[in-house]
């Protein structure tokens, strides 16, 4: 598993890193007249009013303005400022604090740390607690055993390379189209968009970095959990659920980690489960209005009737 964990995330890497420089460089190509013609008209026409008098800036300012333009414009034109600083940085910061953390957390647990090994050392655990569960006296039960632990573990093992790969899409996705963003925050009107951009990029970095994390706690409890069941000479029922309860705890972390990484980077992303709470609003909501107005009509009916019967204007057989 460890192999194939490895050969997934660096094919998800070079294949970003290949997608990010070319939609890079086709956007920065496509713009680079429309850009630099802007830049050099903007600053013309404010050099012109400022010398009639008709615009008042101060220095400070100016020289603010002067250096986010002239940083936009070699981000914008220079894909090996723009790799080494940002692209960089996102895509390996992240991913590096995650693997010291793991590092320092399991370094006690297996020799050769880093976040694949670690799922793969999840993953094997895993197995050879299920494979302890096989063992125990009975027909059914242990194989059921068995299946439940090895599904358990295997569930939160998936999420989380899932999360990571999502992370990592996620920040090639953006970064991509960063040159556009750039642009954007050159003027006020669009300042803000490049702002919420930005937090989207951490957003995504925040959720490989929580997944590492969880990694964390899961591997030094799932180890403890499994050396329980390898310390008794039968198999206990007892310490399978503390194992399979283990992993249920994990999974639900794991659910929240998106939540938690959009609300740090005060993101507007709308996440899976939050996806599932907006849903179930809006049917709420919607159910409560349909019952509300079912309530209206009935309450209409039921006047009106009450003021024919009290005209005498229905008629008796």
């Amino acid at each position: 598993m460890e192999q194939t964990l490895t050969d997934l995330i660096d094919i998800i890497d070079s294949t970003s890193m290949s997608m990010v420089s070319l939609v890079y460089g086709y956007l920065a190509i496509t713009f680079m007249s429309f850009v630099r013609n802007l830049i050099i008209l903007s600053f013309t026409l404010f050099g012109i009013f400022m010398m009639l008098g008709y615009v008042q800036y101060p220095a400070s300012a100016f020289f603010k303005k002067l250096f986010l333009t002239i940083t936009v414009y070699l981000l914008f034109f220079n894909w090996p400022i723009f790799e080494f600083y940002i692209y960089n940085f996102f895509t390996n910061a992240f991913d590096d604090l995650g693997g010291k953390l793991v590092n320092i957390a399991t370094l006690s647990l297996f020799s050769d740390a880093s976040v694949v090994n670690s799922i793969s050392e999840i993953f094997a655990t895993g197995v050879e607690a299920a494979t302890r569960a096989t063992e125990a006296d009975g027909w059914v039960m242990p194989y059921i055993s068995a299946g439940i632990i090895f599904l358990s573990v295997s569930v939160c093992c998936i999420f989380s390379v899932a999360l990571i790969c999502i992370s990592k899409i996620g920040i090639a996705v953006l970064l991509a189209i960063a040159p556009i963003f750039f642009l954007f925050s050159l003027f006020s009107l669009t300042h803000g968009m490049t702002s919420a951009w930005l937090k989207q990029v951490f957003n995504f970095g925040f959720i490989s970095l929580f997944t590492y994390l969880v990694l964390v706690f899961f591997v030094t409890t799932l180890a403890i959990s499994v050396n329980r069941l390898s310390t008794h000479d039968t198999f206990s029922y007892t310490n399978m659920s503390s194992l399979i309860v283990v992993c249920f705890v994990t999974f639900i972390v794991l659910l929240q980690v998106p939540q938690v990484a959009s609300g740090l980077a005060s993101g507007a992303q709308l996440t899976t489960v939050g996806a599932i709470g907006a849903a179930r609003e809006t049917a709420a909501k919607y159910s409560g209005s349909a019952a509300r107005g079912a309530g209206g009509l009935a309450s209409k009916g039921y006047n009106k009737f009450k003021n024919r019967s009290s005209s005498n204007t229905i008629k008796r057989d």
